[in-house]
Parts: structure tokens; sequence; C-alpha cells
């Protein structure tokens, strides 16, 4: 998928969503991913928040705020970074 600068993707249990995630603590609006200014930004807008893995590996827990997705990296919507939980995200020019 090629996202345009000021496309956004809507993430959630909710069918509506644009990327719908079927796990139990994921928030039927759980989370939009924001391309601005050639920069991808998750927005967490759940209950029980959001953790992000970029590529320095380090783990930001994330709960009703933005942080910025770069490079490569593992997405948990809910519950912490496992196996099972995992979305991966990989920023390609």
């Amino acid at each position: 998928m090629r996202f345009d600068d000021r496309m956004e993707l809507r993430v959630g249990r909710d069918a509506d969503s644009d990327i719908e995630v079927d796990r139990p603590f994921v928030s039927r609006h759980h989370a939009r991913i924001v391309c601005r200014r050639q920069a991808f930004w998750l927005y967490d807008e759940s209950s029980n928040g959001t953790f992000v893995r970029n590529e320095d590996e380090t783990v930001v827990y994330v709960h009703r705020r933005s942080v910025r997705l770069w490079g490569s990296g593992w997405i948990s919507f809910g519950e912490p970074l496992t196996a099972d939980s995992v979305v991966s995200f990989s920023h390609v020019e």
C-alpha cells in the first residue's frame, strides 16, 4: 500500500476499520496511523494503549498520545509485545 501525505488508516476491532485486529484487548477504534510530511505517526485512541518497538529496539508504551514509527519494527495493540500479538511495519523509501 502506498501512502500519500495526509493519508490515515484506522486500526481496531470494528469491522469498518481499515486494519481490523481481532484481539481481546483491542478497542473498537484503537488507533490511527497517519502520514504527515513523509513521516508515519501512530495516534493511540484506546483504553488499553499500544506498545511500539521501532528499529532501535526501544519499546514505548503509548496511551492516548502519539509516537513516530520509523525504520522497521513491531506494534502490539492493547497488550505487551508477544509473538501472538504483534503487527510488523517497515518504512521503505
